[in-house]
């Protein structure tokens, strides 16, 4: 959590915080150090992912699990970016081949998402990969609603995907190829690969 500063309102300032060059007083400092700690979690999450891209997996896992438990701590398990980091994590495992660690992050991400934003694309993202990790198990008759759902729900909110970005969607298509392909099932994995583009 952002210090807190005793005398907030009086003007003094407190030693113990930052000051910025436009902060005037105790308020402005106390802003201003609230303002960084905010973004920290995003920042170490984006380093995490790119760890992550460099093949250091453990350095990502571990800074992935550091700041999920203070997310938790500080935010509570509902806050949007407690579960997105639940989603980052699941997606680690996910590449890394611990599919079972990767089923429970995405499940607990998807409960939150359920509860809290059920109409986010991001929700339909998650149980999307929540199916590739029970396909990758091969629980293929678990995996499929999953997969064939979070497809369709995020064609039916592709508009709102972040950045615009097909990826999340095409991802989710080729996720439907491989649980056909991998079932067994290539009729329905050849209809996906060329229907759903």
């Amino acid at each position: 959590m952002p210090p807190r500063a005793t005398g907030v309102g009086s003007g003094r300032r407190h030693p113990a915080l930052p000051r910025s060059p436009e902060s005037k007083c105790c308020c402005c400092a106390v802003l201003h150090t609230y303002a960084a700690w905010r973004h920290a979690p995003n920042q170490l999450n984006g380093l995490a992912l790119l760890y992550a891209l460099e093949g250091k997996r453990s350095e990502a896992e571990a800074l992935h699990l550091k700041v999920l438990a203070a997310q938790k701590r500080v935010l509570g398990e509902q806050h949007p970016d407690t579960v997105r980091s639940m989603t980052n994590l699941g997606l680690l495992y996910l590449t890394a081949g611990k599919n079972e660690q990767a089923e429970s992050m995405f499940r607990a991400a998807l409960t939150q998402y359920e509860k809290n934003a059920p109409d986010d694309w991001e929700r339909y993202n998650c149980q999307s990969m929540l199916g590739a990790s029970l396909t990758a198990q091969k629980k293929f008759q678990e995996a499929e609603p999953f997969i064939v759902d979070g497809y369709e729900g995020l064609v039916k909110r592709q508009t709102k995907i972040a950045g615009g970005t097909p990826s999340a969607l095409e991802k989710a298509r080729d996720r439907a190829v491989e649980l056909y392909r991998s079932w067994g099932k290539s009729d329905k994995a050849v209809e996906w690969a060329k229907a759903q583009r």
